[in-house]
């Protein structure tokens, strides 16, 4: 059985595709996965099924469109893929708010999008590109952070992005079982 962290995109924001993580949890169940939890309501799963991340995908992706009626973005990686992306993190983790601190997931990994160009330091915040994620520090706040306005601009609808604590949490859920 593999262990699966899911980050599904664009759900349960401004009141559109709306997906209750109760209901979530329950399909995803009925569908076969094991150890189903949810966190918050931004769409991040950790669930186990014995198939490949393509299969694993698909199967939720399926679930989605037959119980809440539309088509979903949905990243699947495995524990230690996401631990490698907030391991690989550029910035001083342990004087950074992880609240403040983004990382942003391809949905495709074989054709990720270039922020090289963008990388740096803009108005107190700063962007780094890794292997597995690029990475987003907003010391004011996302919605105050230009740097963070042309980033989403760049990735939009091809990655999806998570705070550092919302990572140290899925990874926290994955190790428990």
């Amino acid at each position: 059985m593999t262990r699966w962290v899911i980050l599904f995109r664009g759900i349960n924001v401004g009141g559109h595709r709306k997906i209750p993580m109760a209901e979530l949890r329950l399909a995803l169940r009925d569908a076969g996965f094991q150890n189903v939890q949810s966190y918050i309501q931004s769409g991040n799963v950790v669930a186990d099924l014995d198939a490949s991340r393509a299969e694993t995908t698909q199967a939720i992706q399926a679930v989605v469109a037959r119980k809440f009626g539309f088509d979903v973005d949905v990243l699947v990686m495995t524990p230690p893929q996401l631990g490698e992306a907030v391991d690989d993190l550029p910035f001083d983790a342990a004087r950074t708010d992880p609240a403040r601190v983004h990382l942003f997931f391809h949905l495709a990994p074989e054709a990720p999008v270039a922020i090289d160009d963008l990388a740096g330091t803009l108005e107190n915040a700063m962007a780094a590109s890794g292997a597995r994620a690029h990475y987003l520090s907003t010391p004011d706040g996302m919605s105050k952070s230009k740097l963070a306005e042309q980033i989403s601009r760049r990735l939009s609808g091809h990655a999806t992005a998570r705070n550092l604590r919302t990572c140290r949490k899925l990874m926290e859920m994955a190790a428990a079982r």
